[in-house]
Parts: structure tokens; C-alpha cells; sequence
């Protein structure tokens, strides 16, 4: 099964780039649920895109480049103080770290675009 999925991988990724020119650096764009389900399920994300795109980082150095949104940061640090001016319950401490750690991530893997550059970048 996986060399099907291999399979269809490539001829997607050979498509897009003889159709369109889209090649590595592949630049990612990551919402706010996307990365609460990558925390929350402990998921490294880096290691299994490269290995659906079938890219090696160690060989192509920024094969993946990983972008947020400043609104989305917002977003998860609102969530972040909403949770934590809940209630206090064991439940509640893990969404709270959830959305802590997904803000990190936000900030430390990703490139963050500002706003007003996702707006200019729509228009044109």
C-alpha cells in the first residue's frame, strides 16, 4: 500500500511542476487546528511531509519551508487565555498546554507572514 501512496505522490508532484512550476522549496502553509492536531497527536511533521514529498532535509537543505499567519498566532493565544481563565481541570491544563505548544511551534518551526502580505499576495 505505501507504494501506491509513493506512486501517487510523485506523478502529483511531477504534474504541478511540469504544469505549473511548483518545485522545492515547497512552502507550506499551516492553520491553527492544524497545528493543535500536530502537538496533540505528537506528530513529526517535518519527517512525514519530507517523506510523502519524498524529499531528504539532510540532502536539500529548506526543501520545506513551514509559514503561519499572524492572525492565526493571535487565534491560538486567545484560545491559550481562554482555557487558562476557565476552569481548572486536568482536561483543562492539557488543551491549555495543547494550545501553548502549538503557539511555539507557530513561532519557532514557521515562517510567520503577516497579514496585510496574505492580503497583497490574493489580490494580485
Amino acid at each position: 500500500m505505501k507504494h501506491g501512496r509513493a506512486k501517487a505522490a510523485r506523478k502529483t508532484l511531477k504534474f504541478f511542476r511540469l504544469n505549473h512550476g511548483i518545485q522545492a522549496p515547497y512552502k507550506l502553509l499551516l492553520d491553527g487546528n492544524f497545528l493543535v492536531a500536530i502537538v496533540r497527536h505528537k506528530v513529526p511533521i517535518r519527517d512525514r511531509i519530507s517523506t510523502t514529498i519524498q524529499t531528504s532535509d539532510t540532502s536539500e537543505q529548506n526543501s520545506l519551508q513551514f509559514h503561519v499567519t499572524r492572525s492565526t498566532l493571535k487565534e491560538l493565544e486567545a484560545l491559550k487565555q481562554q482555557q487558562s481563565s476557565s476552569k481548572k481541570d486536568v482536561t483543562d491544563e492539557d488543551h491549555e498546554n495543547v494550545f501553548h505548544a502549538a503557539w511555539r511551534m507557530g513561532l519557532d518551526e514557521c515562517t510567520i507572514i503577516e497579514d496585510d502580505e496574505c492580503a497583497i499576495s490574493d489580490a494580485a
